[in-house]
């Protein structure tokens, strides 16, 4: 997938009051980087991406960051976050990956718990994006 057609749908959930520069993230084009949508016809309505990353930000292929979850507001409710998350998910263990993290916003924490993850340290500001948590979900061959 060209990672440049989901920036609209980052933009407007995750940083709506950043220019389109700063959804341009830092490993979207390494080669083991992957990018899911869901779409309605030809519209992206959710998304989310994972890269092979550990939590010093370092290339690691043991490790998987889960970054950028987004689901458009008119389609939430309708569990598309939580297939997407799944499938990052199967797609680490598949991978050979012993654990999966990410920097999850606050109000999404239970998407994470439901499925195992747990959190790790305490709750941080990023700059324009709100209150996180590092979360974490050990994974099992």
């Amino acid at each position: 997938m060209d990672v440049t057609r989901i920036y609209e749908l980052r933009q407007a959930v995750l940083r709506p009051h950043q220019d389109r520069k700063a959804v341009a993230w830092s490993g979207d084009s390494d080669p083991d980087t992957i990018h899911v949508a869901a779409y309605d016809g030809a519209h992206i309505v959710a998304i989310g991406t994972m890269l092979a990353r550990n939590e010093h930000g370092d290339r690691d292929q043991r490790s998987r960051q889960i970054r950028g979850m987004a689901v458009h507001p008119d389609w939430r409710g309708h569990g598309l976050g939580g297939q997407i998350l799944d499938w990052l998910i199967d797609h680490a263990r598949e991978a050979g990956a012993i654990e999966v993290w990410c920097n999850a916003r606050t109000p999404a924490l239970s998407l994470y718990r439901r499925r195992g993850f747990v959190p790790s340290g305490v709750e941080f500001e990023i700059p324009h994006a709100g209150p996180h948590f590092r979360m974490r979900l050990g994974l099992s061959r």
